[in-house]
C-alpha cells in the first residue's frame, strides 16, 4: 500500500485529495465501507509525503477535504429524504427498518430528539445512512441537521486524519486501535440508543397515566 500511495503522490498530490473526498462521498451514500479507514489512510498519505520530502498533500488540507467529503454526503441523505417527504418510508430499505404506518412517530421522536439522534448515528456506520434519510423524511430543519452532523464530524474527522499522520510509524498499531475502538463506539451507541428509548417508553406510559 505504501508504494501505491507513494506513486500517486508523485504523479500529482491532488489525487490524494481526490480519492479522499470521493470515497467518503461514496461512503456516505451507503458504500459498505467504513469512513475512519479512508480518514486514516488519507492522514497517512500526508505523513509518507513529508517523509519523502513532499510538499503536498499537507494535513490540514486534507483533515477540511475529509470533513466536505464526509458532510457532503450525509447532506445528500438529509436533502434525498426531504425531497422525497412520506415517500421514502416506501422503499428499500426504510420500508424495511420503520413500516409506513409507523411513520408517524419517527415524525415526533425527531421533532424532539432529532439533533441529539443526527449526532449520536454518526459514529454509528451501519446506522447513519438511514438515520439521515429519515430525518429528512421527518421534516427535521436544514440547520438543527447540519449542527448536529457538523458537531460530530468536527469530532471524529480531524482525529482520524491526525493519528494516522502523527503515528504514521507505527500505522500497524493504528489500524489495530481503529478496530478495538469500533467496537467501543458500538457499544456506547448501543447503550445511548437504549436510554433514548427507555425515555421515550416512560414518557409514554407516564402520557396515558395522565389521561386515566
Amino acid at each position: 500500500m505504501e508504494a501505491q500511495l507513494l506513486e500517486i503522490i508523485h504523479q500529482n498530490p491532488a489525487w490524494a485529495y481526490l480519492g479522499v473526498f470521493f470515497v467518503l462521498l461514496a461512503c456516505g451514500l451507503g458504500l459498505p465501507m467504513p469512513e475512519d479507514i479512508t480518514l486514516v489512510a488519507g492522514g497517512y498519505t500526508v505523513y509518507l509525503a513529508q517523509q519523502n520530502g513532499l510538499s503536498q498533500p499537507m494535513l490540514l488540507p486534507m483533515i477540511a477535504v475529509g470533513l466536505v467529503g464526509v458532510m457532503s454526503g450525509d447532506m445528500i441523505l438529509f436533502g434525498l429524504g426531504r425531497w422525497m417527504g412520506p415517500r421514502a418510508a416506501r422503499i428499500w430499505p426504510l420500508r424495511w427498518i420503520v413500516p409506513p404506518q409507523r411513520m408517524e412517530r419517527v415524525y415526533r421522536f425527531f421533532a424532539r430528539y432529532g439533533t441529539w439522534t443526527a449526532f449520536i448515528a454518526r459514529f454509528a456506520p451501519g446506522l447513519r445512512s438511514p438515520t439521515f434519510l429519515l430525518a429528512g423524511t421527518a421534516g427535521m430543519s436544514f440547520h438543527r441537521f447540519a449542527l448536529a452532523d457538523g458537531a460530530a464530524a468536527a469530532l471524529s474527522v480531524p482525529l482520524w486524519v491526525w493519528l494516522a499522520y502523527h503515528f504514521g510509524a507505527e500505522i500497524d498499531s493504528v489500524k489495530l486501535w481503529l478496530a478495538r475502538s469500533r467496537y467501543a463506539l458500538f457499544a456506547i451507541v448501543a447503550v445511548v440508543l437504549l436510554v433514548v428509548v427507555m425515555k421515550v417508553v416512560r414518557s409514554r406510559r407516564e402520557a396515558r397515566q395522565a389521561d386515566r
